[in-house]
């Protein structure tokens, strides 16, 4: 069987398949039965992809991110799994891709032509000594049914209009037909016409290439290592570049070891712990390290290209550059330990937790800043490990059910007067609804709000208990959609076995 023809095979029942998952369904085990057919559906057409480590890494990720939506249900685990797998796409149609950024790209692209070869469905293709050709006078194709349903359907008239028994019986056969298919009015609705075309789309731009292979050669324009000019250098500039570079890079250690000791003297001494202290802390010093790190790896990136890299002078501005990087990343414990602190005191929250993975990317950058130092690698090649990076603290984050992990840490470990009870009611979702029956006794009696206008703010308070009830009833009705098994979920049958 030719591959346009695995291909056209492989869009029907993808499209099916589609349809049984999703069609009225939330998100939750039927992303790891769609996981397993994407990667069927792909291997199928081409074993050859599995011998890329990209691949395989991209299968390997949106495989554990479908699990992890099962596991933990959250926006941020779904919202990683499509754009693993439109990463997974990019990988596959992609010719020899392994940017992250360009194969995520080219998946786009390739989803949003999905429907670009939808007329091979109705003009397949047979594989003949000479390859492909039309099959335009044999074989069965499905156009070929419309005349004799046609025929068909216009003898069934005349014999039911010249026989009345015939007639009340072919009544009598779509009546139960329709009756007890009532769904199928429901099925080919407007809603459904949408949906039809959003499993076009998804499953075209998985079955089909649709894209070109711009991403592909947007790729190898980029070099991965700093190659020498070629021509002989104007020492005299060679020469007053480095000791530009080495005056920056020297006093701009001192500057930063400066900074560094005063950060670490005012760790060492007695702190004002109010929350609006330490978030003010927390953020701006966040920020100013975003700004200064940016900085720091544009100056470095300025200072070590083309000529710089190959004098025999070099190992000084690379040592400098070292003591620079290990300084900026003494900068980023320092923000860590007061992100550290505003947890301790005041509990965790989404910002916080944010705050810890952005620091830990940071440092992967820090360490990627030394290899392009040491290896002489350009901007593309520390852009090309960091977006990878990313990916994989992604799938890192989707493994947690954050939710509840808030929740739980914030009850156990936080004073009842500093708890920000309305938080934990309000602004995170009901897959917390368990760990808050199930510590009802750390509870504050009564939950305060403030409300903030232009002119005035207000100040009242709510009974635990009917705050709890009104997030159950919430949880409860949100589970009367009707949902199959498909739609399942861990957090959600966690919730309904502690509320029965």
């Amino acid at each position: 069987m030719g591959n346009q023809k695995i291909s056209n095979w492989l869009f029907i029942i993808g499209v099916f398949v589609f349809q049984i998952l999703f069609w009225k369904e939330g998100q939750g085990l039927n992303l790891v039965f769609f996981t397993v057919f994407s990667l069927i559906a792909l291997i199928f057409q081409d074993v050859n992809r599995w011998k890329s480590m990209y691949f395989k890494i991209a299968a390997l990720g949106t495989s554990l991110l479908s699990l992890f939506v099962v596991l933990n249900h959250s926006d941020v685990s779904i919202i990683c799994f499509w754009l693993s797998w439109l990463i997974l796409v990019g990988l596959s149609y992609g010719h020899e891709l392994y940017y992250l950024l360009y194969a995520l790209m080219q998946g786009i692209e390739n989803v949003l032509f999905g429907t670009k070869n939808i007329k091979q469905i109705f003009t397949w293709e047979r594989n003949s000594d000479d390859g492909f050709v039309p099959e335009k006078t044999t074989g069965l194709r499905p156009s070929l049914f419309a005349i004799p349903i046609g025929i068909l359907a216009l003898f069934v008239v005349m014999y039911m209009v010249g026989n009345q028994d015939f007639a009340n019986n072919i009544a009598t056969i779509f009546n139960t037909i329709f009756k007890n298919l009532d769904w199928l009015w429901d099925l080919f609705s407007f809603r459904w016409l949408l949906f039809l075309a959003l499993a076009f789309f998804v499953i075209g731009g998985l079955v089909w290439k649709n894209s070109s292979e711009r991403w592909s050669s947007a790729q190898l324009k980029h070099n991965m290592d700093i190659l020498p000019i070629g021509e002989t250098p104007n020492m005299t500039q060679v020469n007053d570049r480095y000791w530009t570079a080495f005056l920056t890079l020297a006093m701009l250690n001192v500057l930063i070891l400066v900074v560094n000791m005063q950060d670490f003297f005012k760790i060492l001494s007695p702190q004002d712990i109010s929350a609006s202290n330490l978030r003010f802390s927390v953020h701006f010093g966040t920020y100013a390290l975003i700004f200064s790190i940016a900085v720091a790896m544009a100056l470095l990136f300025y200072f070590f290209k083309n000529d710089l890299n190959f004098i025999e002078k070099s190992s000084s501005l690379r040592l400098l550059s070292y003591i620079w990087i290990a300084q900026n990343a003494i900068m980023v414990l320092a923000v860590f330990s007061r992100n550290y602190l505003y947890i301790s005191h005041h509990g965790l929250a989404y910002k916080r937790i944010g705050v810890v993975f952005f620091l830990i990317l940071v440092l992967i950058g820090l360490y990627t800043m030394v290899l392009k130092v040491k290896n002489q690698k350009t901007f593309t090649h520390l852009f090309h490990l960091n977006t990878w990076a990313v990916y994989g603290i992604f799938i890192v984050i989707s493994a947690i059910n954050w939710d509840n992990f808030i929740t739980n840490y914030n009850l156990q470990n936080t004073d009842r007067d500093k708890l920000d009870a309305a938080f934990l009611f309000n602004d995170i979702s009901d897959k917390n609804l368990k760990t808050l029956y199930d510590y009802q006794n750390l509870l504050p009696a009564k939950v305060t709000y403030k409300e903030s206008g232009f002119w005035s703010s207000n100040t009242y308070e709510m009974d635990t208990k009917t705050l709890l009830e009104q997030k159950k009833n919430l949880f409860l009705e949100r589970m009367k959609d009707g949902q199959s098994f498909l739609s399942w979920n861990y957090p959600d049958a966690e919730n309904l076995a502690r509320l029965k």
